[in-house]
Parts: C-alpha cells; sequence; structure tokens
C-alpha cells in the first residue's frame, strides 16, 4: 500500500483530491518543506498562530475593496474595514490606528483609481472576494480568492486587484511582487469573467506603512501587464511544487531548509523540535467546509494547460 492510499480520507476515495494548497502554504514548501510537514500533514502540530499581519492585512483589503465598490464612499468602507480587524491582534508596527492612517493615505491613490477603472461584475454580483479551487491530481488541490476584478471604463479590460501591506522602506516594491504568483494564477478567473483575453493586467494595490518620521505611511499602485505564456508557465509550476511534495511523501523525506529558520526576523516555532521525526504520524484529513459548499471557480490545471497551449499556437 503506498503512502497516499495510506493517507487518504474515506471521502476521497473516489480519487477526488484532500491536501489543500494555496499561495501562502506553496511559499512555505518553497522555504522549508519539513515547515510545510509539520503544519499541514502531521498530528500533533500546534494549532495555527493567529498574526497581526493577518487582521491588518484582512481589514486593509476590505476597506479598499469597498472604497472601490461603492465609488468613495470613505466612512462607510472605512468601518467596514474596522469591523474585519479580526482577531484583534496588534503590536506596535501593527495596530488600529495604523490602519486608519494608511486607510487615509491610500484615498488619493484610490480616487485616481477609480478614474479608469470600475469594480467589475460577474453573474450580476460585484466581482469581490471570488473563491476559484484548482485540482491539481488525485492527492493535492489549490484555492485562492480574488480581492477585486476591476473592469477599465473605456477600454472594456479587466485585471485582478490584490492588496497588500508592508512595512518595508526599500523605495522600489517591483521585485517584491512583479513576479509572483498569487495575483497571476488568480487571474484565471477573467475567463469566466470577461470570456478569453490574450493579455491581462494584475495590479498590487500596496499600503506602505511608515517606521519613523522620515519614512510616510502611503499607498502605491503597481500594475504588471502578463501574457498567456505568464499563466501557462505559473500552471506549469503549481505542477512541479506538487511533483517536489509527492515525491517528499514518496520517500517520507520532507528537507529541513535554513531559509525557513526565520520568519518576519523571528525563529520558526518548531526550530527547536523539527529535527524530531520518531513520533510523526500522518493527521486524519477532514473535509473543508468549502469543499462541500463549492467554490465560485473549479478547474484542473490539465485542462487549464491544454487551453492556454491552444490558444497560444492559435496566436502564433
Amino acid at each position: 500500500m503506498s503512502i497516499f492510499d495510506q493517507i487518504r480520507p474515506s471521502w476521497a476515495a473516489d480519487g477526488r483530491p484532500f491536501i489543500r494548497l494555496s499561495h501562502s502554504t506553496l511559499e512555505t514548501v518553497q522555504t522549508c518543506e519539513r515547515k510545510f510537514q509539520l503544519e499541514k500533514l502531521l498530528e500533533g502540530a500546534p494549532p495555527r498562530q493567529e498574526s497581526e499581519h493577518f487582521s491588518f492585512g484582512h481589514a486593509y483589503g476590505t476597506f479598499g475593496a469597498l472604497y472601490l465598490l461603492t465609488g468613495g464612499a470613505y466612512e462607510y468602507s472605512l468601518y467596514e474595514g474596522w469591523l474585519a480587524y479580526w482577531p484583534i491582534i496588534e503590536t506596535e508596527r501593527k495596530n488600529q490606528a495604523l490602519f486608519l492612517e494608511v486607510a487615509e493615505q491610500s484615498k488619493p491613490v484610490l480616487d485616481k483609481l477609480l478614474e479608469e477603472w470600475e469594480v467589475a461584475e460577474f453573474n450580476d454580483e460585484p466581482a469581490i472576494e471570488l473563491s476559484l479551487r484548482i485540482d491539481v491530481d488525485d492527492v493535492f488541490y489549490y484555492v485562492g480568492y480574488v480581492d477585486v476584478v476591476l473592469k477599465h471604463k473605456t477600454r472594456g479590460t479587466y485585471a485582478v486587484l490584490d492588496f497588500k501591506t508592508t512595512g518595508l522602506t526599500i523605495q522600489d516594491l517591483a521585485p517584491l511582487y512583479k513576479h509572483s504568483g498569487q495575483a497571476l494564477g488568480y487571474s484565471i478567473v477573467l475567463d469566466d469573467v470577461a470570456g478569453d483575453q490574450n493579455a491581462n493586467e494584475v495590479l498590487y494595490f500596496i499600503g506602505r506603512i511608515g517606521r519613523s518620521p522620515y519614512e510616510s505611511t502611503r499607498a502605491e499602485l503597481y500594475p504588471f501587464y502578463k501574457t498567456l505564456a505568464d499563466r501557462l508557465r505559473w500552471f506549469t509550476s503549481l505542477l512541479q511544487d506538487v511533483e517536489v511534495l509527492r515525491r517528499c511523501l514518496e520517500l517520507n523525506n520532507f528537507p529541513r531548509r535554513v531559509s525557513g529558520c526565520l520568519h518576519f526576523n523571528k525563529p520558526c516555532r518548531f526550530f527547536d523540535t523539527c529535527h524530531l521525526t520518531s513520533v510523526d504520524t500522518y493527521k486524519k484529513f477532514v473535509q473543508d467546509e468549502k469543499d462541500v459548499e463549492g467554490y465560485q471557480f473549479h478547474y484542473h490545471v490539465k485542462d487549464l494547460i491544454g487551453n492556454h497551449m491552444k490558444r497560444l499556437e492559435e496566436l502564433s
């Protein structure tokens, strides 16, 4: 019996995938496979630690999406963003006061964005927080949530918009986002919202948190143009990442990587215990509630690869 048969839950006996991946979990895989195993696959892992980064980012994303949807209703959007600030975990660098400050500083950039773009609609509903699922094989599937899909008011083109926050002090944040696969992978929903397109635009709206009187809190917009070939490479990379995980399972070897020993300049929570493998036991996988309710968009990666290869051939 293979390791996959041993860990496959009864509700996935028909070949349905049961291990959920996301942009953040793939980042963990690429940083340290052992950390991914400890967090996602084994029994006895400490519960997920709530983070000030999640609370702050969720509040900011809610504020920004509603500001765009309402065409600039600042107080309403700010209030809803404040309600979304949960769980209330605050630090000196990320707290509700700073959320209010970065929201205020984001207004002029959001207003400028609204001069050219509006929130798109899908099935007569605003295209906000759209959920997607991509099945990779009989074990792994990938999920994501699109912050906002925008439609250009004059060109009629569509774009995926993702809200981010950071306290990094580097002048140009483009290297942090230009080759990020997050919004690029999410752009597959544009085919359903807007129909087949040969190019896509992904926008990262960044709330920058000043660290001193000399570093202003502000917002910046980073647009990146992507092609069908870019998207095809992302789907292929997803297959490659899963192949790495399958090999780790087959060999029962999840390497420990030094790149994962520090996270936000703090030691990994498994730093002193990750070498202990004698009691490793794979957990019983529980079906995600969202899998029962269904995602708004559901794909298989091989179908997506075939579709994009065909479209590229037609363009050549």
